[in-house]
């Protein structure tokens, strides 16, 4: 593993480095904000729609709030990939469970301050 490669899988929450691409990271004078793309992976979830193929509808955008980093609160726009099976009304889309229920927090990060 690359230092930097490791650095973002030290930083970023588990599973985030494998699924997402950074994009974007910008410094603001109080906060972080990194933007990350979903990878390209379809999620079929039959053979059939394998077989139809997909067409792209573009992304999803939720942002995220994780631990501060170096004294800056650290936000996390998540760019998700949405597909739709030819031919059908399907939508499809990866499952993650990087945001704590019914919040706007990284689950860590959410798990953190109930404590």
């Amino acid at each position: 593993m690359q230092a930097e490669d490791f650095l973002w899988a030290a930083i970023l929450p588990p599973g985030l480095a494998e699924d997402f691409a950074i994009k974007q990271v910008e410094k603001k004078d109080d906060e972080l904000e990194i933007t990350l793309e979903e990878k390209n992976n379809i999620p079929y979830r039959t053979e059939e729609q394998r077989k139809k193929g997909v067409i792209s509808k573009g992304f999803q955008t939720i942002r995220l709030n994780d631990f501060p980093v170096r004294g800056r609160a650290c936000i996390i726009i998540l760019k998700r990939r949405v597909w739709q099976v030819k031919g059908e009304k399907t939508l499809l889309t990866n499952n993650y469970e990087f945001e704590a229920s019914h919040t706007k927090l990284i689950k860590e990060f959410g798990d953190f301050l109930k404590e």
